[in-house]
């Protein structure tokens, strides 16, 4: 007779496994409760309240500028008062990471790894980072832009003047950088890669945010940029970066978009070098930030 004691036991480590995790991204998950919630109470008060009466007060030379207002209020404030609701935990994750983060340099540098970097080198490196992550931004929307349904922005030829191009600035440019790298470097990849490592981390969290932008187009292109977040965040400790090169890749599309310059960018010959720029690029930040003294 064969012994089935090896079932039990690998579902219960199974089970356990998944249990780990789940507490893991259980202040992820919550975040994306709290949005979903906000933002479909936000969708049912315009709907059933506010939609007639401000159109109506708007009238018809207002109402497009008001629809785009509004549209920005439904992208920024559902996500940031989730962030908000878990604020303690990406908090206690970005002083864990920095901890983290500067205990294994400290050991590289006494092991002879890596040196520590001068201010010059830090700001040779962080322009670098800033810079391919434009070029890789512009590559994978000149790339999917040639799909047949492949636009990434959603904002494209929707810019009708300065004001809508500045408000929305200040949501993709600003807010929307520092709330979505908070929740998903800061939060959801520091937890994952203090348990599981920086890959498993980076790719899951990458999938997640992804996953958290819908369309394919835009979940496609998420993913990418999202591991290049992640390995920022990782090679610098510091969240700013990430979220400078999300601002700055937002502001990028959003500029090239309302100047018509977008549509002259989405040929083969545009989209592989601006993606062969970035490698470059990266590759160079890299080789600066693991020089030996």
């Amino acid at each position: 007779m064969h012994s089935c004691t090896g079932a039990p036991v690998f579902y219960s480590s199974y089970a356990n496994k998944m249990k780990k995790m789940i507490d893991l991204i259980s202040p992820f998950l919550f975040f994306v409760i709290v949005n979903a919630a906000v933002s479909s109470g936000m969708e049912a008060l315009w709907t059933w309240y506010l939609q007639d009466r401000i159109l109506a007060a708007a009238g018809p030379a207002y109402g497009w500028t008001v629809l785009h207002f509004w549209s920005l209020l439904s992208t920024a404030v559902p996500p940031g008062i989730g962030c908000l609701a878990v604020r303690r935990d990406l908090l206690r994750e970005l002083y864990r990471f920095r901890e983290d983060y500067e205990n294994r340099k400290l050991e590289d540098v006494e092991n002879g790894k890596t040196g520590r970097l001068s201010p010059d080198k830090e700001g040779r490196r962080f322009s670098l980072l800033l810079c391919s992550a434009v070029l890789l931004s512009l590559g994978l929307n000149s790339l999917i832009s040639m799909i047949p349904g492949g636009s990434v922005s959603s904002l494209n030829g929707e810019l009708a003047g300065p004001a809508q191009l500045v408000s929305a600035a200040l949501v993709y440019g600003l807010m929307m950088p520092m709330i979505e790298e908070s929740v998903f470097r800061g939060g959801l990849f520091s937890c994952l890669e203090r348990e599981y490592g920086f890959r498993t981390a980076a790719l899951f969290s990458a999938l997640l945010f992804g996953l958290y932008h819908g369309s394919w187009q835009q979940g496609l292109y998420a993913f990418i940029m999202g591991i290049i977040f992640a390995c920022a965040y990782e090679e610098t400790g510091r969240l700013q970066v990430p979220c400078f090169m999300h601002g700055l890749c937002n502001l990028a599309v959003l500029f090239l978009g309302w100047t018509k310059i977008y549509g002259l960018i989405c040929t083969p010959g545009w989209a592989a070098a601006l993606l062969a720029a970035a490698a470059g690029g990266f590759m160079t930040a890299h080789r600066i930030a693991t020089d030996k003294p």
